[in-house]
């Protein structure tokens, strides 16, 4: 069966400067457990001049993208994502023809940093990462930012993160981690 990916897409007023992928944290759900859909970041965007779009778990990941043991959130990290994000932006820049950004929170992150490691896409001008983990998790399986081959990087990044940060897997640089 043919993989599908959701994605809600906020538009500008008149022609956007950008458009902008967003990955969410968590299980990586659109839509989240209580039927809400976190779209703040996405009107914000819009209003700024960009295409926003969230993009949801794929349609042969069920269960999420966070999961028990390090198993689900691996697929993070895996060619597949990469391959659906690259689906992804063909069909926006299709409608779009400009800069494409990623931006990922929390565990959306992850998904940014090894998306942006592996796409070896012109079109990506950029990425932010917000509240990224820059921890394994507590059984030492978990991947996190640092895990992605971050040398291959070679378009602006654009850290976002808070000292009181509850996530006890970000540690920022001050606090000797080294992203």
């Amino acid at each position: 069966a043919a993989v599908t990916t959701r994605v809600l897409i906020t538009k500008p007023n008149g022609e956007p400067k950008g458009i902008f992928l967003l990955f969410r944290g968590g299980q990586g759900f659109l839509v989240n457990s209580a039927g809400g859909i976190g779209g703040g970041d996405a009107r914000i965007l819009a209003g700024l001049g960009y295409v926003a779009a969230i993009v949801d778990v794929p349609s042969d990941q069920p269960r999420g993208l966070e999961g028990q043991a390090g198993q689900l959130e691996r697929f993070r990290v895996a060619a597949e994502h990469t391959t659906d994000a690259r689906a992804v932006v063909d069909a926006l820049h299709a409608r779009w023809p400009v800069p494409v950004y990623l931006l990922g929170h929390s565990m959306g992150a992850i998904s940014v940093a090894h998306i942006a490691a592996t796409l070896g896409d012109r079109r990506l001008n950029g990425l932010v990462l917000s509240s990224s983990p820059t921890q394994r998790g507590w059984q030492g399986s978990w991947v996190s930012v640092p895990s992605a081959a971050l040398d291959k990087v070679t378009v602006p990044v654009l850290l976002v993160h808070h000292q009181q940060d509850a996530c006890s897997l970000l540690r920022l640089a001050n606090s000797g981690s080294k992203l």
